[in-house]
């Protein structure tokens, strides 16, 4: 390669290496996505929940693209896929069967093994069409990545990325739009110039003006315009801010914040149990007309109750259901592999 040619150096980061913010901003996100799915909130709240939503799931993909290792062999790579890949099928097929009996967005209008296998394959129900676009947009990625390694250098291999998952979006049935690709795709491209993710967030308070000053406007919440990955962005650097400030300030909550975004698969693995379980006992605070009681209670019992389900399920190994030996990770510190 001629020193003309452009290059974007590939980053390898020592798993050794210090970056809790990562973990505290999946921690941050992770609350988010409980908290929109709480029917009552968003019933209450339907513009703040929207709003977020604007922000949120475009800021998960991101952090998803970052932390995705194409380095690992082979037999590393596949493991990581079946761990996405299996709870994505049974639990789509779970929400789908449900769907039959209980109130479910998308849900089937009858129990048809045909009806089931759209849900998995093409449109995806409930919330987990988030796994299907991990797999699909990694895969792609460990292709062209190892393919191309010794062809092109890294600039070639994410344009030709970059034109795959256009090309993926386009052209297959999945119901996995460009606008959701296109984030993954830039925590891939950040990951790869940068390597380090407080290299590419750098914490600000200030931060947060902005992403309010943007967030008011509905008109701004398109995934496809520049506003969207500004108040990502804007989100992001303001969790980096705050868990420098944590850290400091109380050492023994940091650590509980850290441990919950080491956890964030099993929390969305098992959310909704919680959230759809809160309408049982949601009449005993009709004395707040606000809801805010009720979401509160919901979000600490949704989060403590799925870390306590994953570790039942682990314990007894029933985690090989949801395709991976052990959902809880210990906590550790933050690296992006």
């Amino acid at each position: 390669m001629t020193s003309s040619t452009p290059h974007i150096r590939s980053t390898t980061v020592p798993r050794t290496a210090v970056c809790t913010s990562i973990n505290t901003a999946r921690a941050c996100l992770i609350v988010l996505m409980i908290l929109v799915h709480i029917t009552q909130w968003g019933d209450h709240y339907p513009q703040a929940k929207l709003g977020i939503l604007s922000f949120m799931m475009p800021a998960f993909l991101f952090v998803t693209g970052m932390l995705l290792n194409v380095q690992k062999g082979l037999g590393d790579f596949l493991r990581y896929l079946r761990g996405i890949l299996v709870p994505y099928v049974v639990l789509v097929s779970a929400f789908a069967v449900l769907s039959c009996f209980l109130p479910v967005r998308g849900g089937l209008t009858a129990l048809t093994l045909a009806g089931v296998w759209e849900r998995v394959a093409v449109t995806s129900i409930g919330p987990y069409w988030f796994l299907r676009n991990m797999f699909f947009c990694s895969v792609i990625w460990y292709a062209v990545y190892h393919l191309l390694k010794r062809r092109m250098d890294s600039a070639g291999r994410l344009f030709v990325y970059g034109a795959a998952l256009l090309a993926f979006t386009l052209a297959w049935p999945f119901e996995m739009t460009t606008a959701s690709a296109f984030y993954y795709y830039i925590g891939v491209v950040a990951r790869e110039a940068l390597g380090r993710y407080d290299r590419v967030v750098v914490g600000s308070p200030w931060a947060i003006l902005l992403l309010f000053g943007i967030v008011v406007w509905p008109a701004a919440w398109d995934w496809m315009q520049i506003s969207v990955p500004v108040m990502a962005y804007c989100a992001l650097s303001f969790t980096a801010w705050a868990d420098q400030r944590l850290a400091s300030a109380c050492p023994s909550l940091h650590r509980g914040v850290q441990y919950v975004g080491m956890n964030t698969l099993p929390i969305y693995l098992l959310h909704p149990v919680f959230t759809m379980a809160a309408k049982f006992y949601a009449p005993l605070f009709g004395w707040d007309p606000t809801s805010l009681a009720f979401t509160l209670v919901t979000l600490a019992v949704a989060t403590a109750g799925c870390l306590a389900l994953a570790l039942v399920l682990d314990r007894t190994r029933l985690s090989w259901l949801l395709g991976r030996p052990c959902l809880l990770r210990r906590l550790k510190v933050g690296s992006i592999n």
